[in-house]
């Protein structure tokens, strides 16, 4: 009963019509025309200017070309620390300038004792925090929700990530294993250092109806321990949380070029050793992976008989509880689109979907993925996400199929409420099929009582199972009051016995 409500009131949010007005007069992506953003009154803005037909960017780090010179950068940071709210002490500028297939960034960071600039990080995707840094961050469809993140450091060490959640300020939330294709320089000199980036159009998902993009900047000044940003200074603000970024105007006419990326892979081995009595031996294999974007905001890819052999290893953890670990998923194929997926603003809560699950059978071991299909982004301004990947069978480990099928509507600023379903078969089996199917909404401001946040979010999840009979449920609720100098939430869940997700993760039972 209780799932059929919320499925009932998922449904009708999910019928609201896209772009419906926030209470706070901010609308959701795609809303309004470009030549409207009167609405957006308070958010300051910076403009991309377009580079002539004869003009190009060498990124090295010196930004010399005189298109930089025509660009009006962004400027006057805040401190969040040591100085709440004071001006930062060292100047910042951002510029930026497009081609129609390339996005570009020149950042000055002025330094008044260059010498002082710390910086000894080297390997991509390694924590800064204790270098100068400077970081930015893209929410392409200017819905508030998600975003891309990048930093860079005076080595030129590049780090970026999929922001999955912008109920936290913390960087370390953001999706660390996905790694875009972008280019960064940096030089130091008597002024400070400059960094120059291009960003190719294709490495984002974007919604090309956006009349702008939300964008935000912050600045780490490591030796003075200061940190300042563009907009959103607040300590319950911040640069993750996306909803206090200011507008990247200027974004329009731009192409994805063909949109197709394939990405194929050739293995051998032959063995010839006739001293030993051994026939010569030879094994081959091979796959293929296809990345296409349909749309600026739609991307599919298949893949046949998977190779991941260039994926990360996990961080060596020692586990002292009761409750498994959680290792995030660190494959390609799996980390395009998986904003999408995300399910539920309870950091708490069961994952129905967690994509690690698929490749190991139900005694956890591995499987080989013969093909897999997946279909990511926005269609009529609603997210949706279609998986479908099918394993091998070797020796005694049965092949199966999996699918899952989600589904969100945004409405108001930060509002969402959404549906999943994932199904695990194994073939030629008599195992009955295990579904799962769940419902979660969020109710989300930025400007209660002004500029504080307050957030009520729920969530219902049931499976089947070959357990028990009638399967089991996962449902809760929370209220979340996360800021400066008060923060509070409340949340109940309850798991019922015989809930276990077949193709989702949870911590206890």
């Amino acid at each position: 009963m209780k799932f059929m409500i919320l499925v009932f009131i998922c449904l009708l949010l999910l019928a609201l019509p896209h772009g419906m007005s926030a209470q706070d007069g901010n609308p959701t992506a795609g809303s309004t025309p470009p030549d409207e953003l009167s609405i957006y009154a308070g958010r300051p803005r910076v403009s991309a200017l377009r580079l002539g037909a004869d003009e190009t960017v060498d990124i090295d780090g010196r930004l010399d070309e005189a298109a930089w010179g025509r660009a009006i950068p962004a400027m006057d940071f805040t401190q969040q620390d040591p100085d709440l709210g004071q001006p930062a002490t060292e100047r910042t500028e951002v510029r930026f300038l497009l081609s129609g297939n390339t996005l570009y960034m020149g950042v000055v960071c002025y330094d008044s004792d260059p010498g002082g600039v710390m910086a000894n990080t080297m390997q991509r995707d390694a924590p800064l925090s204790a270098d100068d840094r400077f970081m930015w961050t893209f929410d392409t469809y200017l819905d508030a929700r998600s975003a891309y993140y990048f930093e860079m450091n005076p080595n030129g060490s590049m780090g970026d990530a999929l922001i999955l959640s912008t109920n936290s300020t913390n960087a370390s939330d953001a999706g660390r294993a996905w790694d875009g294709i972008w280019n960064g320089e940096v030089q130091v000199s008597e002024i400070g250092w400059t960094l120059e980036i291009a960003i190719p159009f294709r490495t984002l998902n974007f919604d090309p109806n956006a009349p702008a993009w939300g964008v935000n900047f912050q600045r780490t000044i490591r030796r003075k321990e200061e940190e300042s940003l563009w907009t959103g200074f607040e300590r319950n603000q911040g640069l993750n949380r996306v909803s206090n970024s200011g507008l990247l105007v200027g974004i329009s006419n731009v192409s994805q070029g063909v949109g197709l990326d394939v990405q194929p892979y050739v293995t051998g081995r032959y063995i010839d050793a006739p001293g030993r009595n051994r026939a010569s031996e030879f094994e081959g294999d091979g796959g293929v992976d296809f990345t296409y974007a349909i749309t600026p905001a739609l991307r599919g890819q298949f893949t046949i008989n998977t190779d991941f052999a260039e994926t990360e290893v996990d961080q060596r953890r020692v586990n002292l509880t009761r409750f498994p670990l959680f290792f995030p998923e660190r494959r390609l194929f799996f980390l395009e689109g998986t904003t999408v997926f995300e399910f539920s603003r309870d950091p708490g809560a069961v994952r129905p979907f967690f994509s690690r699950q698929i490749g190991l059978d139900v005694d956890g071991q591995p499987q080989r993925v013969e093909y897999g299909a997946k279909l990511t982004g926005q269609i009529a301004g609603r997210d949706i996400g279609l998986i479908h990947v099918r394993t091998a069978r070797s020796g005694d480990r049965v092949g199966e199929d999996f699918t899952v099928l989600r589904g969100k509507t945004n409405f108001f600023l930060q509002s969402y409420a959404g549906l999943i379903y994932t199904r695990r078969a194994e073939r030629d089996t008599e195992v009955s099929d295990r579904h799962t199917v769940g419902a979660d909404f969020s109710l989300r401001t930025s400007s209660f009582r002004g500029n504080e946040n307050l957030e009520l979010s729920g969530y219902y999840v049931w499976n089947t199972s070959i357990d028990t009979e009638s399967g089991g449920a996962n449902f809760g609720f929370r209220l979340d009051y996360p800021n400066e100098f008060w923060d509070a939430r409340v949340s109940v869940r309850e798991v019922g016995e015989g809930h276990n997700p077949a193709v989702g993760f949870i911590d206890r039972r």
